[in-house]
């Protein structure tokens, strides 16, 4: 964090902007299955609001809803698929990330797609553009950028979710 010469509060903000990016997404995609093909695509991911705190010794923290069930880890912020990429819930992890990449016009793409079933938490964020224009870092210091962007893409095969939301093969 202090090579990006961010403070710990800059840095925890930044991560709830990713949380609250990656909820604007997801529910995005609620909306565009309720008009199109909700039935057919089935339960999609959720994320939950998450807030700031300072600990008492001046730490800041994010807090978030405790979320019950097993911890799974879908895909990691590098871009790689962690899970076996067979399971229904794969599928529909890489299809999000995949819709957030042409959602954004090709700008950022939520990855670190972990929770426990239908509902995620502490997303990462990869960007094209690793700084803003005033020289500050994007998001967080998992942003690993145009780097796992490619990555996702690499590894991602379109799956019977993608062609369902007719997303492109390889967005620009």
């Amino acid at each position: 964090i202090k090579d990006t010469g961010q403070t710990t509060e800059e840095h925890t903000k930044k991560s709830i902007q990713m949380q609250y990016l990656a909820r604007n997404f997801a529910s995005q995609l609620k909306d565009r299955l309720s008009k199109e093909r909700l039935n057919e695509y089935g339960q999609s991911f959720e994320y939950k609001s998450v807030s700031m705190g300072k600990a008492e010794d001046g730490e800041f923290v994010t807090v978030e809803e405790f979320i019950d069930g097993e911890f799974v880890k879908f895909i990691n912020n590098n871009g790689i698929v962690c899970e076996e990429d067979s399971t229904l819930l794969c599928w529909k992890a890489q299809t999000f990330s995949h819709f957030t990449f042409e959602k954004s016009d090709g700008k950022v793409i939520v990855l670190d797609i972990q929770g426990s079933g239908y509902t995620l938490y502490g997303p990462e964020i990869a960007s094209i553009d690793i700084q803003n224009e005033d020289g500050s870092y994007q998001f967080c210091t998992g942003n690993l950028a145009k780097q796992a962007i490619d990555s996702f893409f690499d590894n991602h095969k379109c799956n019977w979710y993608c062609k369902l939301l007719q997303l492109k093969l390889r967005p620009n």
